[in-house]
């Protein structure tokens, strides 16, 4: 259980930086929002909460219990799947843990898309609201008496005046909080090692080497999942790119890299 109470150390980071926050604008992708898909996530925060305290203390059911009432209300809830998938997996249901991983990652792309359809309408909505006063300060210029003496329209004041501030729009969420993690990566590989699925976890630890080069345990799992797959001449290319990244790689692996042996 140890190893789920490092991963909720970790959930609680991300959430905190990830989670959006209640009241954030619209963006329609269909007929879903960032703000609908918010508001569902907010109505899980008790029994999230709950869970991770359950998980700390090591008590692995009552955790789940709670996890499982947050998919009842959000069926995609990606924290759970996430934290739901470290408890199948400490009990050796490593299919399970694949499961929901990969509900969780599509969740988050999910989560992404709104956001950058967000952003998105945030942009078209700033540049007509712009067009639309400069448009105005043009027809008053050519009525003014003094526009001959005027060289510049002043949109910030133009703002001010039509009480349009900077603060009275909440700026859209960026996509990339919702790119999931090198440590959900890792742990995918791991699941995948688990299931003996070499060359599919040889591709989640190169994931989680591209969000962390430093990621010392990707690399050697990755140089091990290679070999076992048969992919020696990658284990070799990949054990130079471990050494140049300056990862500390097992010596006995390192050897049975260059040695072209399976351990």
């Amino acid at each position: 259980m140890r190893a789920i109470f490092l991963t909720v150390l970790l959930l609680v980071f991300l959430s905190a930086g990830a989670m959006p926050a209640s009241g954030a604008g619209p963006a329609a992708v269909g007929e879903e929002t960032a703000v609908g898909r918010t508001l569902k996530y907010k109505a899980c925060e008790k029994d999230l909460a709950r869970a991770v305290k359950l998980l700390k203390k090591r008590q692995a059911a009552d955790a789940e219990a709670s996890l499982r009432q947050c998919l009842k209300i959000v069926p995609e809830h990606y924290e759970a799947h996430y934290l739901l998938a470290q408890v199948a997996a400490e009990r050796g249901d490593y299919a399970a843990a694949v499961g929901h991983l990969q509900q969780a990652e599509a969740e988050m792309e999910r989560m992404a898309g709104l956001c950058r359809a967000w952003q998105a309408e945030s942009e078209r909505e700033e540049t007509a609201e712009r067009e639309l006063v400069s448009g105005e300060a043009q027809d008053t210029m050519i009525k003014s008496p003094c526009a001959a003496n005027s060289t510049k329209i002043d949109t910030g004041r133009l703002d001010r005046e039509r009480g349009i501030t900077s603060g009275s729009r909440l700026a859209p969420l960026d996509p990339r909080r919702f790119e999931v993690p090198a440590a959900w990566h890792f742990a995918h590989g791991n699941f995948l090692y688990k299931s003996r699925r070499w060359a599919d976890a040889a591709a989640r630890y190169r994931l989680a080497l591209e969000r962390d080069p430093r990621l010392g345990a990707a690399w050697n799992n990755l140089l091990g999942a290679l070999m076992l797959a048969g992919q020696v001449e990658a284990a070799r290319s990949e054990l130079q790119q471990a050494l140049q990244a300056g990862a500390d790689v097992n010596p006995e692996l390192r050897r049975a890299v260059e040695a072209g042996a399976v351990r």
